[in-house]
């Protein structure tokens, strides 16, 4: 939940934790945070809450889907409802905002990077061709940071999110 909703915050982040995600985001606005998030109407009525998004884009993988297990099996080990420690998974990292690279130019996307992987400022994230093959564009990352978000499909479009970089607390 965003850092708006008050108390509740720290332990849905410690609970967060708990589950062994890889980003817990703590902003007040964004498309996570809108005020019809399931999360946050529960966090803005005083209940701890979580709203958790594994993998990426419209794929299932079944290492995520044990990932998930993993981690609601921490979650409850941690609130006292089952014997035991949590497994230790994920980033843990809490990150206040996530900018976005954007495409100039569509066409087909050639990503250089990877989900979770660190970047530096300028580093090029992908390349766009056009159907011949030929670079149009090289997208640069406007900071540094782990990349939290990237783009599963082959083309994008002029204006389209490429990946998106997590800013650390």
């Amino acid at each position: 939940p965003p850092p708006r909703c008050g108390a509740v915050v720290q332990e849905s982040e410690r609970l967060a934790k708990a589950f062994g995600v890889d980003y817990i985001l703590a902003a007040d606005s964004g498309m996570y945070v809108y005020g019809t998030s399931p999360h946050v109407i529960a966090a803005e009525r005083g209940k701890v809450a979580l709203g958790i998004e594994l993998g990426e884009g419209g794929q299932l993988d079944p290492e995520e889907v044990q990932w998930g297990v993993r981690g609601v099996t921490n979650v409850l080990r941690e609130v006292g409802m089952l014997p035991g420690d949590a497994e230790p998974q994920g980033r843990r990292m809490v990150i206040t905002a996530m900018r976005e690279a954007r495409a100039r130019r569509g066409g087909l996307l050639h990503p250089r990077v990877r989900l979770n992987q660190e970047v530096a400022e300028g580093e090029v994230l992908a390349t766009i061709t056009n159907v011949f093959g030929d670079v149009v564009e090289e997208v640069h990352a406007p900071l540094a940071g782990p990349i939290v978000r990237t783009v599963t499909f082959p083309i994008v479009s002029m204006g389209e999110r490429v990946a998106q970089i997590g800013v650390p607390r």
